[in-house]
């Protein structure tokens, strides 16, 4: 029995803790455990890690999902969903800073490969994410609410009203899990028990 966390013999897959072995490079939809997602989210900090305080991309995207949520009343199961699941590749392959994301098309190919069987596993289409879309501008301008308060930096006028009502809380990497699994749960049912 193999007891790494990868296969030696594929060197594209990652043993999940469900687990399954991911190949992040051809991903087989079936092997992702929304589980998986919401711990590896969870556990991963954003902003290169750079904080004074653990802030998560699990905590993120809750407040993304919350923002949608908010502002669209009338928002559909799988808009919202996509808002949730929108950084979901990062709980594979981490997350980058946008700028050094920016200098690495690999990454971003990856990320694309990884979003693309995420959503097929959840019977969602990745336009839901396109350039300028409402999950778009939000997951951007949530950034000036993080940014207050992480770094204390002030909330420019350009700002939409609604970044002077997300609250970051820090949330422990437990917290950060449970509220991710149960907006997941409240949209698509109970999960199964266990890995």
């Amino acid at each position: 029995m193999n007891d790494l966390p990868f296969d030696i013999d594929k060197p594209g897959e990652i043993r999940t803790l469900s687990g399954h072995y991911l190949d992040v490079f051809d991903p087989d939809p079936a092997t992702l455990d929304i589980r998986d997602i919401a711990r590896g989210l969870a556990l991963r900090p954003r902003y290169g890690a750079q904080l004074p305080e653990d802030y998560s991309i699990g905590e993120h995207s809750c407040h993304v999902h919350d923002v949608v949520q908010r502002l669209y009343p009338k928002a559909t199961r799988a808009e919202l969903l996509a808002s949730l699941l929108h950084d979901a590749p990062e709980a594979y392959i981490g997350d980058m800073p946008k700028p050094i994301k920016m200098k690495l098309p690999g990454y971003q190919a990856l990320e694309t490969i990884l979003l693309g069987a995420i959503f097929e596993r959840c019977h969602l289409d990745v336009s839901l994410l396109d350039k300028g879309s409402p999950i778009d501008r939000i997951d951007k301008q949530i950034r000036y609410a993080e940014r207050f308060w992480i770094y204390n930096d002030p909330i420019p006028e350009e700002a939409p009203d609604w970044a002077h009502k997300v609250i970051v809380r820090f949330w422990s990497s437990e917290r950060a899990e449970a509220e991710f699994l149960g907006r997941y749960a409240a949209l698509v049912g109970p999960l199964p028990r266990g890995y």
